[in-house]
């Protein structure tokens, strides 16, 4: 078997501990990924719901929110499964809105356009403590350093 040379295992180390620093870092989510927060199309009316189940959010990450002659609202429970922003948390329409994670639990967001809510402009989300997260994201990187690892040592060995 090849030995690895001290550049390559300075590597190594460096990519390690950059995960293991990803693992505890807040992170910012651009909502709707490139599309931004937007109307849905007509078949899409779970869109941002979907987006978001495929995240996991903890405190201190926040959600930055792009959009056009629209608005964002945080609202409770009832606010959201009745489009309704009228007592809103917060209400931005600047365009470019960035919201903290800052309490475990559900987070409502709603267009403050109730017709745009009820076609899919809402989105739920959950904030997890950093204890329950890093469990998820440790178990994420191990496997990405596991694969790292088995990649190197195949390409070493060749």
């Amino acid at each position: 078997m090849a030995s690895i040379s001290p550049s390559l295992s300075s590597l190594i180390c460096s990519l390690i501990v950059a995960l293991v620093i990803a693992t505890v870092s807040a992170e910012e989510f651009q909502v709707g990924g490139v599309v931004g927060w937007r109307n849905p199309a007509t078949n899409e009316t779970q869109l941002y719901n979907v987006w978001a189940s495929r995240r996991r959010f903890q405190v201190g990450d926040t959600l930055r929110f792009r959009y056009k002659n629209n608005s964002v609202a945080v609202v409770e429970k009832w606010g959201f499964y009745h489009c309704d922003s009228s007592n809103p948390i917060a209400f931005f329409n600047d365009g470019e809105t960035v919201i903290d994670l800052d309490n475990v639990g559900t987070m409502y967001f709603i267009s403050g356009d109730a017709d745009r809510c009820k076609y899919g402009l809402n989105m739920m989300v959950e904030v997890m403590s950093p204890a329950q997260l890093s469990t998820f994201r440790r178990r994420y990187h191990l496997r990405r350093i596991t694969l790292i690892l088995a990649l190197l040592r195949r390409r070493l060995s060749s």
